[in-house]
């Protein structure tokens, strides 16, 4: 059986890698902080629910955009996207490779 020193020895480890989690996680803790605030400091951990999702791709945000908001931004502008590809094609079939690895 370990002797009170030795738990509180291994209390205090224990409270620092807490502190550590939670550091990790992006929420300051410091080894002077009590047992007692950890609650909270864990509450301020951030989870994928309290992401803000934008439904379509949105200039500047830096929130990330839903799967559905993805496709229909494509699907609705499928005809630029094929008009670009089209001239994107045509200027790489247009290339004149020999002309570019030639030496002069």
């Amino acid at each position: 059986m370990k002797t009170i020193a030795e738990q509180l020895i291994q209390l205090n480890q224990i409270k620092s890698d807490i502190n550590q989690a939670i550091n990790d996680k992006g929420v300051e803790v410091t080894n002077a902080d009590g047992f007692s605030i950890y609650p909270d400091k864990i509450r301020q951990i951030k989870t994928a629910s309290d992401l803000t999702f934008d439904t379509t791709p949105t200039e500047n945000s830096t929130n990330p955009v839903t799967s559905g908001g993805i496709y229909n931004a494509i699907t609705e502008n499928e005809e630029v996207v094929a008009a670009a590809l089209n001239d994107l094609n045509d200027r790489l079939n247009n290339v004149d490779v020999e002309e570019m690895t030639s030496v002069t």
